[in-house]
């Protein structure tokens, strides 16, 4: 959501209700460090306004972490100068960001893998119920806040998740912004991988559908002539990175991307320039 709309504040509530203690993942799960023992101690893992990476393959390795705590029971524990042990720890995750383009890029792609293990919600600013304008302002409305807490968990264990919203994995199903998940999904790298296709093979307006492998493709958008030379060569960060994003563009963008079948097999795809025919 916006800026100053009260994320970190219903997180800071969220560690209240997980039992009031809270670490900080972000690092662990970017690579940035190997040791992730501060985080057995804490039932709420919190992440907020962290520096977002725009590398596809950082973005994919927050996601595989992000499913690692999720499904996970077991975790490894590494303490600095220790060795790991496997432990059982009881977490719950959550992130808040800014709703930019360059802050939405701390989530990873929203695919298959993923989508079931996260709850997207759209936060709104609105005015504060009481005036938060000085600390002790502040300190007043949080223990106001803080007073609520015992009936609002009585209200939580006595309610029943409607069936229609029961997960049979989860407990509860999940929920995506559809808002948010179309921002999230225009910087997904097979949509980025058709804009380029639409800057380099139907540039000059003639063109209206192309025809080939994904290593033809690649080629053409990697030719040190091309237009897209640079950004196509940081897209396609792995030796299939074409061929599996044309495969997601055929699921999105049917009209625009299709497969077909050359002699003897071979996989080729079928563009269009402007999504008919």
């Amino acid at each position: 959501g916006p800026h100053d709309c009260g994320k970190s504040l219903l997180q800071n509530i969220i560690t209240l209700l997980l039992g009031g203690r809270m670490a900080k993942p972000y690092q662990f799960m970017m690579g940035g460090t190997p040791f992730n023992y501060d985080l057995f101690a804490a039932e709420h893992l919190m992440i907020e306004d962290e520096a977002a990476s725009t590398d596809i393959r950082a973005r994919r390795h927050f996601g595989a972490n992000l499913k690692n705590v999720t499904v996970s029971e077991v975790q490894r524990c590494h303490a600095k100068n220790r060795n790991p042990v496997s432990l059982t720890p009881f977490w719950r995750l959550t992130i808040s960001v800014n709703n930019e383009p360059e802050n939405l890029m701390v989530l990873p792609p929203i695919e298959d893998s993923i989508e079931d293990k996260l709850i997207l919600l759209k936060a709104h600013k609105k005015p504060m119920p009481a005036r938060t304008g000085t600390i002790p302002e502040r300190n007043a409305f949080w223990g106001s806040l803080v007073a609520e807490l015992p009936a609002f968990v009585d209200f939580l264990l006595k309610w029943e998740i409607p069936i229609e919203l029961r997960s049979e994995r989860f407990g509860i199903t999940h929920f995506h912004h559809p808002e948010l998940l179309r921002a999230i999904d225009d910087l997904a790298p097979e949509n980025r991988l058709l804009t380029l296709i639409d800057t380099e093979l139907f540039k000059e307006g003639n063109a209206r559908h192309w025809e080939g492998s994904a290593m033809e493709l690649e080629k053409l958008l990697t030719d040190r002539d091309a237009s897209t030379s640079y950004t196509a060569r940081q897209l396609f960060s792995f030796n299939t990175a074409c061929g599996v994003y044309l495969g997601r563009l055929a699921k999105k963008a049917p009209t625009r991307v299709s497969e077909r079948r050359g002699h003897g097999g071979q996989r080729r795809w079928y563009i269009n320039a402007d999504g008919e025919g």
